[in-house]
């Protein structure tokens, strides 16, 4: 999420709380009140999302270009003929340790390396 984005998300805010209330029901002033902190919650979970997604992306195993990355051992997995067994190394491709204890999102960066492999069918044929 942008700076503009943000932005923009307030300034809808500010025109639900600017919104001239005089005189209606308070039912209808609490509503605005409520709808306003709601767009506020949803626009700092969208920040806060995007900014851990910028922190997971900078870890060593989520290097798209590293050797032994989650991604390149999901593709050479797939290279090979070898079944799904999401791992990396932090050393480099088979330099200890091998690590196969992770996380959803990084379980999800190996696939994503076996999928794109398998898409592409770029295999070693034995």
């Amino acid at each position: 999420m942008t700076n503009e984005d943000v932005y923009e998300q307030l300034k809808e805010v500010y025109n639900v709380l600017s919104f001239d209330l005089n005189g209606a029901p308070e039912h209808l002033k609490k509503a605005a009140v409520i709808m306003a902190l709601d767009m506020l919650d949803n626009i700092m979970s969208e920040c806060a999302k995007s900014h851990m997604e910028e922190d997971i992306q900078s870890l060593p195993q989520f290097d798209r270009n590293r050797h032994g990355s989650l991604y390149d051992r999901g593709s050479a997995d797939s290279y090979y003929g070898r079944s799904l067994e999401p791992h990396w190394y932090p050393n480099g491709t088979y330099n200890s340790p091998k690590v196969d204890t992770l996380s959803e999102a990084e379980i999800a960066e190996y696939v994503a390396g076996y999928a794109a492999n398998e898409q592409s069918c770029n295999r070693k044929w034995l």
